[in-house]
């Protein structure tokens, strides 16, 4: 896939290190191949729920696809992705307002597997948002509080999002993260190893280096300007670091 990508002009952008690669070409085209729909970062439910995928498709000729609802609960599932992680853009309500109005569904069917993933309140809260809004209809006070969080948070989230979300996750401030940042996980048991042993291999597969992993990773993003920038990002959170709308919205 990388050599047939390169041969087209595209140049790689990530490959290899976390659930997609990405190619991208000038003046705008990027595009990118998942290895898995959702990575060691989205809860294990929606994992678990999209890790046999293949049990969901449909033939299409020399191809297979999902079905209307399997589809459009996979953009729902997707949405939640970003939108809990670091936010996410007006982008995901217009494409739940365009599907839903080119497609019918069997909603039932759609509320008992959201329901199996725990994003039933997010589907929800989300359809009716998008519906409300692009069809021109007054909006309720949950949907306008919902509406604030999604317009601040760029295309495809923030990085001061992702810091308020994961300080709101933890319980904790600006100086438990902080800290946070510097600690590598070690034990199978931390819910953060598998991301790690999939985006620094070599330190995981010899673990006498692992000492060594926070320095690498303090220099590499020194050198990207990602450190000043979250360092921003820390300075700015608001404690006790909770933007997130109501519960009901980020999931059951």
């Amino acid at each position: 896939m990388r050599a047939i990508m390169e041969r087209l002009g595209f140049t790689t952008e990530l490959y290899g290190k976390c659930e997609q690669d990405v190619y991208h070409k000038e003046p705008v085209s990027n595009f990118e191949m998942h290895r898995a729909l959702f990575g060691p970062n989205v809860d294990g439910r929606v994992r678990g729920y999209w890790r046999d995928v293949g049990g969901r498709l449909l033939g299409d000729g020399c191809g297979k696809r999902l079905g209307p609802e399997d589809f459009y609960l996979y953009l729902c599932a997707h949405g939640h992705k970003h939108y809990t992680i670091s936010g996410t853009g007006l982008r995901s309500l217009l494409d739940v307002y365009v599907y839903l109005s080119k497609v019918d569904l069997d909603m039932g069917y759609v509320a008992a597997e959201a329901r199996k993933m725990g994003i039933a309140g997010f589907e929800e809260a989300s359809r009716s948002l998008a519906v409300r809004l692009f069809s021109g209809r007054e909006l309720a006070a949950a949907d306008r509080e919902m509406l604030g969080y999604f317009m601040s948070s760029g295309a495809y989230g923030t990085l001061g999002q992702q810091v308020q979300n994961a300080m709101a996750k933890s319980g904790g401030g600006r100086l438990r993260y902080a800290l946070g940042r510097f600690l590598v996980p070690v034990s199978e048991g931390d819910e953060r190893y598998e991301a790690f042993a999939a985006r620094y291999p070599l330190f995981y597969e010899h673990r006498a280096l692992l000492p060594l992993l926070p320095i690498y990773r303090a220099a590499r993003s020194m050198k990207s300007g990602r450190f000043m920038a979250e360092a921003r990002a820390i300075r700015d959170a608001r404690e006790p670091g909770s933007v997130l709308p109501p519960g009901r919205m980020r999931g059951a």
